[in-house]
């Protein structure tokens, strides 16, 4: 599935897809801007990255419901999901990198 996908400021996360006509999926929760977004390789999940020190783990479809992960001390600036979806990835201002189980939404 192509699509886009913007974070912002006001602690929003957008994903539209590319097809002619589509609605954008809107994800709010964060209490703080969003720096980073990533996307599972099957583009099921939708992780956001916050200045609110959590992640959100999110479906990405329409239901929009949604898991926060809580381990860094620090604004989340950078998340990504290993090439097969298994594992996710956090850089944060604490000076940590943290490996989260991306199917059980846990730390490793």
């Amino acid at each position: 599935m192509r699509q886009v996908i913007t974070s912002s400021m006001d602690g929003v996360v957008l994903c539209t897809s590319l097809k002619a006509n589509s609605r954008a999926n809107k994800f709010v929760g964060h209490k703080g801007p969003v720096y980073d977004v990533a996307c599972n390789p099957s583009c099921t999940l939708l992780a956001s990255a916050s200045r609110d020190t959590t992640i959100r783990v999110w479906n990405n479809n329409a239901s929009a419901r949604y898991s926060v992960l809580k381990g860094h001390s620090a604004p989340v600036k950078s998340i990504e999901f290993n090439s097969d979806g298994k594992l996710l990835i956090s850089a944060s201002d604490d000076k940590l990198i943290k490996i989260w189980d991306a199917e059980n939404l846990c730390f490793m």
